[in-house]
């Protein structure tokens, strides 16, 4: 499948494979990608937190125990609630509980760190942080650069139409001072 962006005249195309699966493969590449939105899209209204954990487990035939996700992330302290009567930053929380819940080699994460207070923020990125030791990919998109510089082992910034990778590991400029000066100056 080939895929092909514009901005003006601008075109790009390609294919992708994910550890050797085509994108013709959708039920197999289903069984290693998990896209979680930062705008609580996934969850039904209707559902408690702990049946969208169990419908997760479910449906990814995953080997963890959802009670034990749900206490890990602090989803347990608001399981039984319908998702209509959580915060914004609950509902975040749910979905990244969902998204660790899958076991997912990869995950896509936009914009994880939404509407999450401090302590979730740091709970959170030692998650992912524990993920990606243990070799699950985490791929993210964020506006908090200072979030991205403790998480991320590569940042990529897209400008003209390019891409520039920057390696937090060579203790360079942080993450925000890139930003300011790839798009401020």
């Amino acid at each position: 499948m080939g895929t092909t962006a514009r901005e003006g005249r601008a075109r790009a195309r390609g294919a992708l494979d994910v550890d050797g699966i085509g994108p013709r493969n959708g039920s197999a590449l289903r069984r290693l990608v998990f896209y979680a939105p930062g705008d609580a899209t996934l969850l039904y209204a209707g559902l408690t937190a702990r049946d969208h954990l169990r419908m997760a487990a479910r449906l990814w035939a995953s080997p963890l125990d959802p009670d034990v996700v749900a206490q890990r992330t602090g989803v347990d302290t608001f399981a039984h609630k319908r998702v209509r009567a959580l915060s914004q930053g609950m509902k975040q929380q749910l979905t990244l509980a969902i998204a660790y819940l899958t076991n997912a080699r990869y995950l896509l994460l936009d914009e994880p760190m939404n509407a999450l207070d401090p302590t979730n923020v740091q709970l959170h990125s030692q998650i992912l942080r524990n993920l990606a030791r243990h070799g699950t990919a985490v791929v993210m998109s964020s506006h908090i650069l200072e979030n991205v510089d403790a998480i991320a082992d590569r940042i990529l910034f897209i400008k003209d139409r390019g891409l520039i990778e920057h390696d937090p590991s060579r203790g360079s400029a942080r993450a925000l001072e890139l930003y300011n000066r790839l798009y401020r100056d």
